[in-house]
């Protein structure tokens, strides 16, 4: 991997470089990499499923088990990421999304999820991300987007880190002792 330098863009640390050409560097790519496709950020996603529970009668909530709760129930958790998106907390999008899944139940939440998340083609600008994001010989890329563009765009095997769960799917040889951390 070379350096490049263009006016403007901060120089890649030698550091960083040499332990990517190592092979000591996993790449972590979150929503903002696959905005670029026109899919909502994770605070859009998750109004966007409020907003859907909120309006069809049919979804129906696991938790609380009372029906007659289920408006105020939505609102309490619109209201929390009405909040974290004010203090750009976004830890609490992680706790709407548990309480939502939990309330829906998995299959549900997923469902709602997944239809926002549908493979609408991949924009040039994505396209490009996409490329570039290949191109550099990271040893792995580590994900926590629900989304099909990383998984189903890049020539090497992408690593799904599922919040909820807290695991991820890796194989042994990322053990934290042969992996760099960098920030830049």
């Amino acid at each position: 991997m070379s350096q490049m330098s263009s006016p403007g863009i901060p120089s890649i640390p030698p550091s960083l470089i040499k332990a990517i050409d190592s092979g000591r560097c996993v790449a972590m790519v979150g929503a903002g990499f696959t905005m670029a496709s026109g899919l909502p950020a994770w605070s859009q996603l998750l109004f966007n499923v409020l907003e859907k529970c909120t309006e069809d009668p049919s979804i129906i909530l696991v938790s609380p088990s009372d029906r007659s709760k289920k408006k105020e129930y939505l609102s309490e958790l619109r209201f929390m990421l009405e909040q974290a998106v004010e203090k750009k907390s976004t830890d609490i999008y992680d706790q709407v999304a548990q309480l939502l899944e939990d309330s829906l139940g998995s299959k549900k939440f997923d469902e709602l999820v997944g239809k926002q998340l549908a493979h609408k083609g991949v924009s040039p600008q994505m396209q490009k991300r996409l490329e570039l994001l290949d191109a550099i010989p990271f040893r792995a890329i580590l994900t926590t987007n629900y989304d099909p563009y990383l998984r189903g765009s890049l020539l090497r095997e992408i690593y799904l880190i599922h919040p909820h769960t807290r695991f991820i799917f890796a194989p042994p040889l990322l053990s934290r002792s042969t992996l760099c951390s960098h920030r830049i």
